[in-house]
């Protein structure tokens, strides 16, 4: 029943407001497997260091896009309501995740989702870059965003549901991440 309501639902719906209520999906499941998601605006609160609360306030202004995973690392979240998937992935976005890693040594994921065709369901992929697996090609690269197309992708490598996609991101995060979690750094001064 529960996938009948999806199915009328996501059909009745736009194009933007399925990929928003794809988004929600995500974030939803991400509570049921049992940890937290913390927007950005929250973490730029939380944190001292200049540089990167300056990110974190720079994220919270793009929205919906980029969430802290407790105990998995950061995500930039991009949805697409039906196949096939086409996604834009910022450079700013990619820097970004670049120096959060190198320094703060917390893994970052780019998750690319796209509904199926009957609207019940999304699958998804999960990157680390632009340039390792499963990008099989290169994406076309913009002056400010990589534009991934679904062939440039192996499909083989397509993880199939939403609560699959979530586990396996959660897994990814744990193995890779040397700190999972962000606190607030103490003042030297005090």
């Amino acid at each position: 029943m529960e996938k009948l309501y999806n199915y009328l639902l996501a059909y009745k719906m736009g194009r933007s407001e399925k990929e928003e209520y794809f988004r929600e999906q995500f974030l939803d499941e991400i509570a049921v497997q049992g940890t937290g998601v913390e927007d950005m605006s929250t973490l730029a609160q939380r944190f001292d260091e200049s540089s990167f609360k300056n990110i974190f306030i720079r994220w919270s202004r793009l929205g919906r896009e980029i969430f802290f995973i407790k105990g998995t690392g950061f995500v930039n979240v991009h949805v697409r309501s039906d196949p096939p998937g086409f996604w834009g992935v910022t450079k700013n976005v990619l820097n970004d995740f670049k120096s959060i890693e190198a320094n703060l040594r917390i893994s970052c994921f780019f998750i690319l989702l796209v509904g199926n065709e009957n609207g019940t369901d999304l699958k998804g992929y999960i990157l680390k870059d632009m340039i390792s697996n499963p990008l099989i090609k290169m994406p076309s690269e913009q002056q400010d965003a990589y534009k991934i197309n679904e062939t440039d992708l192996n499909k083989n490598e397509a993880i199939i549901t939403l609560k699959n996609i979530v586990n396996t991101l959660i897994s990814k995060g744990k193995k890779e991440s040397k700190s999972t979690v962000i606190r607030r750094s103490k003042n030297k001064n005090k």
